[in-house]
């Protein structure tokens, strides 16, 4: 039987997934009109201000999806349970 801990972690990742293909799918039904209204117009500080904030939520995003794999090195069972289990660390 799943620990509390371990089923509470699945549910953040699956709550995360959600969050991500809500926003993808979001970019890609204003994309048409961003290529309208931005891309093809005289670039001014609002457009500037407007790709700066929709792809810098983009990347954002998508670092975020990347975090809840694991990376080479880092996928052993011991290194998931430290990271599930270990107290926060205090940087002061």
């Amino acid at each position: 039987m799943s620990s509390p801990v371990t089923l509470s972690v699945l549910q953040l990742k699956w709550v995360v997934i959600g969050g991500v293909t809500l926003i993808s799918y979001d970019y890609f039904l204003t994309l048409d009109r961003e290529i309208q209204y931005i891309w093809r117009r005289k670039f001014t500080t609002a457009s500037a201000i407007y790709i700066v904030t929709r792809y810098s939520s983009l990347a954002s995003n998508v670092l975020t999806f990347l975090n809840l794999f694991p990376w080479p090195g880092e996928s052993s069972s011991m290194y998931a349970r430290s990271r599930v289990l270990a107290p926060p660390q205090c940087t002061h």
